[in-house]
């Protein structure tokens, strides 16, 4: 059924029906019924002449006449501007049947229903009116079995000729074989036509599928290929996380560490002996500064005289001078 739905829909857009939606709904519900009934793009001829291309579905519907099951072989064509325009159904005889002409049924075979010619598509769809057309064909046949002749041999067509001749001698009998004989040939290769194109609109509708299936493949594929690529980004973010988990783990475990009065002189790490002096000659750069300014809040609260002050304040400057001396010096060696 999905092969038939594909089938349809590629035509409906191809051929340029105007509501594909209604007309895709209508036929697949259809075929669902009807399981005899196949979908087919052919061409109409219309009575003014005009031609066109039109989807129909071809086959069997089931009717019941006299307690008795038949297959009556019908198609239906649906008109480009469905469901606006009735469908036209006609009942195609084989080669046992001849039609039934009837109020419902012309000499061509095209079906004349009420339904058809005071056409509601509000009320009406074709489900609806193949119910109604099994219905009145179970009432009234729409065709009848041919009689059986009685098996003869073979003629060839010399005999044939002979035979026809015997017995229609004249022209127009002539003329009336030669009818025959075309209208044999066109009935069958009506037939021959029909079997090709619904061969041809299934073999299509595999070859629709099978181009679908590979581009599926082929997106399935990619899909694939990206997810081991984001597979192996995601392991090289993980193990990158996992390293930075293990450095965070480890400073957090040496700043976690209590810190006693003989490791305070290892937290800073002098690599050699000029640094070391260098560091210990700021420091006391840095100490004196504290106590410049310590005293001098101190003369600011009276505790200490402003002789005091002096004093001390000219020795640490005398101390502080060397200290500077010391570090520019180290600074500049540093720098060789």
């Amino acid at each position: 059924m999905k092969t038939f739905e594909k089938y349809i829909q590629k035509y409906l857009n191809k051929l340029g029906y105007q509501e594909t939606t209604k007309c895709k709904n209508d036929l697949v519900n259809t075929l669902r019924v009807y399981k005899c009934l196949a979908p087919s793009a052919e061409t109409y001829v219309f009575e003014t002449g005009e031609v066109q291309q039109l989807l129909n579905l071809g086959g069997t519907i089931p009717i019941k006449y006299k307690e008795e099951n038949y297959n009556i072989p019908v198609k239906i064509w649906v008109l480009k501007d469905y469901p606006e325009t009735p469908p036209f159904c006609y009942v195609i005889p084989t080669k046992d049947m001849e039609l039934s002409v009837s109020p419902y049924l012309d000499h061509s075979g095209l079906v004349e229903l009420p339904c058809l010619t005071e056409w509601n598509h509000k009320a009406t769809d074709l489900n609806t009116f193949l119910q109604i057309a099994r219905i009145t064909f179970s009432e009234t046949p729409p065709v009848f079995s041919k009689p059986k002749l009685s098996a003869r041999r073979k003629l060839s067509k010399d005999e044939f000729e002979s035979v026809w001749e015997e017995h229609f001698p004249d022209e127009d009998e002539k003329l009336l074989k030669t009818f025959f004989l075309k209208s044999a040939s066109e009935t069958c290769r009506s037939k021959l036509g029909e079997e090709y194109s619904k061969t041809k609109a299934e073999v299509d509708s595999l070859h629709s599928v099978n181009k679908e299936l590979i581009d599926r493949q082929e997106a399935i594929q990619n899909i694939l290929e990206n997810i081991k690529t984001k597979e192996i980004e995601t392991d090289e973010t993980i193990e990158i996380v996992a390293k930075t988990l293990d450095t965070f783990k480890s400073v957090v475990t040496e700043r976690s560490k209590e810190v006693n009065g003989d490791d305070i002189e290892e937290l800073i790490k002098v690599p050699n002996a000029a640094h070391a002096q260098l560091l210990e000659a700021m420091a006391n750069d840095e100490a004196i500064n504290d106590c410049i300014y310590a005293l001098g809040q101190a003369l600011e609260n009276e505790k200490i005289t402003l002789e005091v002050y002096l004093r001390k304040v000219r020795e640490l400057s005398r101390k502080q001078f060397t200290c500077r001396i010391l570090v520019n010096s180290l600074q500049q060696l540093n720098l060789k």
